[in-house]
Parts: structure tokens; C-alpha cells; sequence
């Protein structure tokens, strides 16, 4: 399943590291099981190879920072979609 491996790249990504900003990948899981119609953006794959990239060169800093940025951004696209879900849920209660 593809989940799966995305699932243990974050999982390491989390227990690799000390950086207290980690603990936002918890909750972006959290949040993403309640948008169910959401979907990754192609920004958000390139940014996923951002972050490879940074950290295949060995460069921790750049891996952190495309990381912290990819993390807000997909935090935001979150969100979004749990806001439109529920404006859509709202006005079909209306009907």
C-alpha cells in the first residue's frame, strides 16, 4: 500500500530527529484523517523531493527548513480542505 511508505518515511523522519517542530507531523496526521476529500498537490510532491534532495547531500539545515515549509504548507492545504468540507456539509444541511 503507498500509504504504508510514506507512513515509515515520516515515522523516521520523526523518531531521526530531536527537533521539537516534529511534533507537528503528528497532528498533521491526525488532521488529515478528517479530509477524507482532500488531495496532495503537486507543490506538496515537489516539495517531498525537496526534502530527499536536501537530505541525500547531507545538508541537515536545508533538510529542516524544506521540511518546516513543507510541513506549514501542507498543515494550510488541511485545513482548507476541512473548511470546504464543512461549508459543503453546511449547505447540504440547508437543503
Amino acid at each position: 500500500m503507498a500509504g504504508d511508505g510514506e507512513d515509515r518515511l515520516h515515522a523516521g523522519r520523526l523518531i531521526g530527529t530531536r527537533d521539537p517542530s516534529t511534533r507537528r507531523g503528528r497532528r498533521t496526521r491526525l488532521s488529515w484523517r478528517g479530509a477524507a476529500v482532500a488531495t496532495i498537490k503537486d507543490e506538496r510532491l515537489r516539495q517531498h523531493g525537496d526534502v530527499l534532495e536536501a537530505i541525500r547531500d547531507r545538508d541537515p539545515d536545508l533538510a529542516r527548513r524544506r521540511m518546516e515549509t513543507l510541513l506549514d504548507d501542507a498543515i494550510r492545504d488541511v485545513n482548507e480542505a476541512l473548511a470546504n468540507n464543512a461549508a459543503q456539509n453546511s449547505e447540504m444541511a440547508d437543503v
